[in-house]
């Protein structure tokens, strides 16, 4: 089904089928659940160290929750870090949940160690 306005773009006649369009659109879609209270993990797609700072990991949160003071596992290298500071958007946050795309510091890291879509935990 697609709307369309009758005798063209210029005519003052309503659209066709624009309700049964949108009913559609809503029975097809969903809000997906976030999923806070399991175990964090944070997908990593970018890695670079600021100098004074530390290492930022840039990623989505896949599941659960990231804290500032949070340690962060790596498992395929065997090392967990704390997290020193967090940022969405260019904002410090204290928190981020399940769906969030943040930038996360750590402290101490080789971002040389870390490629993309490595899952931390």
């Amino acid at each position: 089904p697609v709307s369309a306005k009758p005798g063209g773009p210029d005519s003052d006649a309503p659209p066709e089928g624009l309700d049964n369009l949108v009913n559609i659109i809503k029975a097809e879609s969903y809000v997906p659940k976030k999923i806070v209270d399991a175990p964090a993990l944070f997908a990593v797609d970018h890695c670079f160290s600021i100098k004074g700072q530390g290492t930022v990991m840039t990623g989505t949160v896949l599941q659960g929750r990231i804290k500032i003071g949070d340690t962060l596992e790596i498992p395929s290298l065997g090392v967990s870090k704390k997290v020193k500071s967090m940022q969405m958007f260019r904002k410090g946050v204290e928190s981020v949940a399940h769906g969030d795309r943040a930038g996360v510091c750590v402290t101490q890291f080789d971002p040389g160690l870390l490629e993309r879509g490595i899952v931390c935990a």
